[in-house]
């Protein structure tokens, strides 16, 4: 059994317990919201403070498969918006925006509230109505929170990306959405440098013909064609009219986001405004048990859901910090302790560079009761390098879910915490772990699917008129059975290992390997940064291709290469590399995620379209010529 490093307080102390007490015990309540989903998903719309019009029954329309997407309360009417703005028991203090070491602004409930009804206004008198879509090129800033509960407050629809990524990113991306105002930003600020992108605006209006007006963050005029600055819009100065919230059907689309491109034209993803909505308040209040007054942050940028995530926690009363920029460890951690930061996100590959980095994590961090990590199987290794270096107690929740579900499948939950584990199956999400053949697995590595319809399941693709992509994204491989592309293990007592994304998964000598446990090898090497493990196909078979970045200064020889085999054999001797090829750089997208399936394809002839969703494309010509 693996260690226990965290036992959670009394279940009868959690909301959990305060919402649903019939349950005795969380495995009791998942067991029940998966056996009777309709009662569970009734009972939090009902009972948990969100605003709505209309009957909620039936809690789904008579549709019990997941193809076509069923339609959940069919018979309500809310508004997402109005829903972060009205929380019951919110707080005074909704936002602290804290751009890499500059001093933090604070922004009142209130304050919110009045810019979100003078930016509504201003879209409403230029007719933008429900379903319409207001794209944004913004960093991590109040004014993107400003522009999404805007549009949402008018019933329309808002899509994001961040300012970092490149022209044909971007444009690759908003283009399919066909908007009709842009809002954007004269440039950002990263490693406090500051980058203008004025001319990538241009390009991009160039591009997108559908735009009518831009809407621009700047404290500079502006130039650009129909284009006006925020500060002109958004004023205390201003006339601060009524907020008003346009009632639009719970199934009704909310966000637009994107698959990562990385092997085709990126996919447009729409999610609804009650299905985000209520997973979200689940996820923060019954698995994060989030209380009004705390303090969360996630680093992330606009590109990523975990920002649309991070965003909803508004609707919990709590104060959500934005931290834009650089991560750098000399500023987040003690940036983490002076905020008082209850709740603190992040991903798993900045959490290696921390280690690798011996960065200087506060032993004491007596506000920090929970820590969330996604974007890549958070490793054994960093579960205990985490605890050994913060010595208050605290919850380490390693979550997995995805754009695709703009939430998670298995995340933190009042279960104690074991080392190398994500906690548990979230709640109302029927996941099991299924063998080639469609059966079921426990204890055993195989393909993570979801067997019953979930309320945060997209409800279109935009430009799939007949739904082929939809289906071919998630449910070609067990048909009617939403098919994830993750490589998992489940145990009885619902806890996880994610291993992999399960297309790149190798199968050497009949044997599934998840990359994971190669990474997990590697960890504590002091010579080795980074590295990433794919399968190349040869005959009937795949080999092991392990390209090795050293750290400044080491270079991969065959006493190194030794050395490698050796750590990684001692995991498993099927784990062993066929080869181990040194590299100056590892790709990763522009939301922090290992590129293996890019490099897969690369390595087995599999075309590559789409370079600008990596963040560093220049390596790639180092795979290329393998």
């Amino acid at each position: 059994m693996p260690k226990i490093l965290w036992n959670p307080p009394a279940y009868a102390s959690t909301q959990c317990a305060a919402l649903f007490p019939e349950w005795k015990t969380y495995l009791e309540l998942y067991q029940w919201s998966v056996t009777d989903t309709d009662a569970f998903w009734m009972r939090l719309l009902t009972e948990s403070g969100v605003k709505f019009q209309g009957n909620p029954q039936p809690a789904r329309d008579q549709q019990m498969t997941m193809w076509p997407v069923p339609k959940w309360f069919p018979n309500i009417t809310l508004n997402f918006a109005e829903n972060l703005l009205f929380s019951p028991n919110a707080q005074e203090k909704a936002l602290i925006y804290i751009q890499e070491q500059n001093k933090p602004t604070e922004i009142s409930l209130q304050g919110l509230r009045d810019q979100t009804a003078q930016l509504a206004a201003w879209m409403r008198a230029r007719g933008i109505q429900a379903g319409d879509v207001v794209a944004a090129v913004l960093p991590n800033g109040p004014e993107a929170i400003i522009g999404m509960l805007a549009t949402a407050s008018c019933g329309a629809v808002w899509t994001v990306c961040s300012p970092d990524a490149g022209v044909q990113f971007i444009a690759d991306r908003i283009e399919q959405t066909q908007p009709k105002i842009l809002m954007t930003t004269s440039g950002y600020q990263y490693g406090g440098a500051w980058f203008e992108i004025t001319e990538k605006n241009e390009a991009l209006l160039a591009q997108i013909h559908s735009i009518q007006q831009t809407i621009v963050v700047s404290e500079s005029p502006v130039h650009l064609a129909n284009g006006v600055a925020f500060s002109g819009i958004v004023s205390e100065s201003l006339t601060i009219p009524e907020l008003q919230f346009e009632q639009v059907a719970f199934s009704a689309p909310l966000y637009i986001l994107f698959s990562s491109g990385t092997t085709g034209k990126p996919k447009a993803i729409v999610h609804s405004v009650g299905g985000t909505l209520l997973q979200h308040l689940k996820e923060h209040r019954l698995h994060c048990n989030l209380v009004p007054g705390e303090r969360l942050m996630y680093y992330t940028t606009t590109s990523w859901m975990m920002w649309h995530w991070m965003v909803t926690a508004l609707a919990s009363g709590v104060t959500v910090v934005l931290y834009d920029g650089k991560p750098d460890p000399d500023w987040v951690w003690p940036m983490i302790k002076a905020q008082k930061i209850n709740v603190f996100g992040t991903s798993a590959p900045w959490l290696s560079i921390c280690q690798k980095s011996k960065a200087n994590i506060p032993n004491e961090l007596p506000d920090m009761r929970l820590m969330l990590s996604t974007g890549a199987p958070l490793l054994s290794e960093q579960f205990e390098y985490l605890y050994t270096q913060i010595k208050t107690p605290f919850q380490m929740a390693s979550i997995s879910g995805g754009t695709d579900i703009v939430s998670c499948f298995a995340l933190g939950a009042p279960v104690p915490v074991q080392q190398g584990r994500l906690q548990s199956v979230g709640l109302g999400m029927k996941v099991e772990i299924w063998n080639d053949q469609g059966q079921p697995q426990s204890g055993t590595q195989g393909e993570l699917v979801c067997t019953q319809p979930f309320i945060c399941m997209p409800i279109y693709f935009l430009n799939d008129p007949e739904g082929e992509k939809y289906q071919n994204a998630y449910f070609a491989h067990f048909p009617g059975v939403w098919a994830h592309g993750d490589d998992a293990i489940l145990y009885p007592d619902l806890s996880m290992e994610i291993l992999g994304r399960s297309d790149t998964t190798i199968k050497k000598n009949g044997v599934r390997i998840g990359t994971s446990d190669i990474y997990n090898a590697l960890a504590k090497h002091p010579d080795i940064e980074d590295a990433l493990a794919v399968g190349k196909r040869v005959q009937d078979n795949e080999e092991i291709y392990l390209f090795i970045k050293c750290k400044a200064g080491k270079v991969l020889d065959g006493k190194l290469s030794k050395e490698i085999r050796q750590l990684i054999m001692a995991q498993s001797v099927w784990l062993k590399p066929d080869r181990i090829i040194a590299v100056n750089d590892i790709p990763y997208t522009t939301n922090g995620k290992k590129s293996e399936q890019l490099i897969k394809n690369l390595l087995n002839g599999r075309p590559i379209t789409n370079r600008e969703a990596l963040r560093n494309p220049e390596c790639l010509t180092q795979y290329t010529l393998q």
